[in-house]
């Protein structure tokens, strides 16, 4: 696969709906806006895996908010690593639909533990 993730349109629904149940990624709050990390600008050219959830006041509308201050900045505010964030979403998700979730280390957790101590 070429070129950077945002570039790449992958719209997911189901994805999008999952992150707006969770709580906001700084305060908490459980109303919230799914944040496309990335996107190009336009709604219909985002990728649903590269999104975190967002209340509207860290999202849009506060002082601290991701669209007022941009990337690096909110991110240094807020002390968060968003490619991080996204990844612990993603395997989060994994975790919940797959029943399996790979560690940092390469370790399996869950329901594939069986399958690989069966290989090994």
């Amino acid at each position: 696969m070429k070129g950077h993730p945002k570039y790449i349109v992958h719209h997911n629904s189901r994805y999008e709906d999952w992150i707006r149940k969770k709580p906001c990624l700084v305060c908490g709050v459980v109303d919230v806006d799914c944040h496309h990390v990335y996107h190009s600008g336009s709604a219909k050219l985002r990728n649903s895996y590269l999104s975190v959830p967002l209340c509207r006041d860290h999202h849009t509308m506060g002082r601290y908010a991701y669209h007022r201050m941009g990337h690096r900045t909110f991110e240094d505010i807020h002390s968060l690593d968003l490619d991080w964030e996204v990844i612990n979403y993603l395997a989060d998700y994994m975790e919940e639909h797959d029943g399996y979730r790979e560690d940092v280390s390469g370790s399996v957790q869950g329901d594939a533990q069986a399958e690989v101590e069966a290989f090994s």
